[in-house]
């Protein structure tokens, strides 16, 4: 695929397993990023946080118990990091925009810290496969495991860092079925 749709941008795919669904109240379990320059992987890491009890449903999507967590940082200890790390950047996932970055969002204005986003006011732009593949996929189903089946692409398990590699290799078939041009067609500002 050409990539020089991507050219002078920094796309932080991103996702988080949670300890539930709540996007008011859950603790982030794992965070994980696959950081891309002019559409080139540069980074990916994913990092495990203590925090809050793992409700049933959660631990049957990701398997990472309490005990597993037992001793690592709470995710909020991290919040000058991983604030420092977003902003400016164009931050990229399925589902980002109504679970994950409103999730990352909460713990770090609980914190006293801030996104900067570079769009404009200071927006976040965003891009977000789920909204992508609802408006101009029309599949039968529209979850990450099942769009990735559907291309062909290895998917990342529930677990951050795979998760986050998956939306970016969705992303890349999204572009290429429906030819965007622009990313300007494709991004969203939160």
């Amino acid at each position: 695929m050409d990539l020089s749709i991507f050219k002078g941008t920094t796309i932080v795919m991103l996702d988080i397993e949670s300890t539930s669904v709540s996007v008011k109240t859950t603790f982030v379990r794992e965070f994980g990023v696959a950081e891309y320059v002019d559409g080139v992987l540069v980074r990916a890491n994913s990092a495990l946080y203590s925090g809050g009890i793992c409700e049933a449903g959660a631990l049957n999507v990701h398997g990472l118990s309490d005990e597993m967590v037992k001793g690592k940082p709470t995710f909020s200890s991290k919040f000058k990091f991983a604030s420092g790390y977003l902003s400016n950047k164009i931050i990229g996932g399925h589902n980002v925009n109504s679970f994950d970055l409103p999730i990352i969002q909460r713990v770090i204005y609980s914190e006293g810290g801030k996104i900067i986003g570079d769009g404009p006011l200071g927006k976040i732009r965003t891009i977000d496969t789920l909204l992508l593949a609802r408006k101009h996929l029309r599949l039968p189903s529209n979850k990450l495991s099942e769009l990735c089946a559907v291309f062909g692409i290895e998917h990342g398990g529930h677990r951050a860092h795979g998760d986050a590699v998956s939306s970016w290799n969705l992303l890349l078939k999204i572009i290429e079925t429906c030819k965007f041009k622009s990313l300007t067609d494709i991004i969203t500002l939160v």
